[in-house]
């Protein structure tokens, strides 16, 4: 692992750092805003009757969320600092929020997956 500050005017990866700073703000922090507090809605509607990893998810999509707006309303950009290596395979720098986004994502799809009507075979 290496520890590097990077700041992240794009989204994972530095994906549209090029656009207009207008369409990043509209983008990265009102429509990130809406669609946090539209799964925070979803997170508290029906909670009890589905799986506490489909929760899970969302919630660390939600958390890692919110952490990357805070940094983005407050520099203005999200401050990335770690990187895997192994060898000579590596990843883009990321921070938590990313991490917390991805593992999110990840259970939640897991969750979904197995909830699922199995297919019969003929």
């Amino acid at each position: 692992m290496r520890i590097a500050l990077v700041e992240n005017v794009g989204a994972f990866l530095s994906l549209g750092e090029r656009l207009p700073e207008w369409v990043r703000f509209a983008v990265f922090v009102v429509l990130i805003a809406v669609g946090l507090l539209a799964a925070f809605l979803w997170l508290l509607r029906g909670a009890s009757s589905r799986p506490y990893a489909e929760s899970i998810g969302v919630a660390l999509i939600i958390g890692g969320g919110l952490g990357n707006l805070i940094d983005r309303l407050g520099r203005g950009r999200v401050v990335d600092f770690l990187q895997l290596r192994a060898g000579a395979l590596h990843t883009g720098v990321f921070n938590l929020g990313d991490f917390a986004i991805v593992a999110g994502v990840l259970i939640w799809a897991s969750a979904r997956r197995r909830m699922e009507p199995k297919e019969e075979e003929s």
